[in-house]
């Protein structure tokens, strides 16, 4: 499911999309057939981000980084997520990601998360 998402959607966790009845539709299909693995629950947060639906995204990242195996960008996003909304809450999903990501991943977010956390 993640390398199909991966190609699908791009996402600004800071700049979602617009909500339409297709793209809650098909996240509520997405939710139905999802297995209890971290990359599942950040391949629905990202449908959900790019369906305008902030909620639903959220408590997939929340899910996510909750399973095992967690990948280091669910807390980045998280943070990205909720650095308007909620900064405190952000920074420490920002440190965290600082902690668990690798700079050689992605270099902008690092220092993104750098300057925030």
């Amino acid at each position: 499911l993640g390398p199909v998402v991966d190609r699908l959607a791009s996402v600004d966790w800071q700049k979602l999309g617009r909500e339409t009845k297709a793209g809650v539709r098909a996240i509520e299909v997405l939710a139905e057939s999802l297995d209890d693995s971290a990359q599942s629950h950040l391949s629905l947060a990202m449908m959900a981000a790019v369906s305008g639906l902030r909620e639903v995204a959220e408590a997939a990242l929340y899910s996510a980084i909750e399973a095992s195996k967690t990948p280091a960008i669910c807390w980045l996003a998280l943070g990205d997520l909720l650095w308007e909304s909620n900064p405190k809450v952000a920074k420490t999903h920002y440190s965290t990601y600082l902690k668990k990501g690798k700079r050689k991943d992605d270099p902008e977010a690092m220092e993104r998360a750098k300057a925030r956390a």
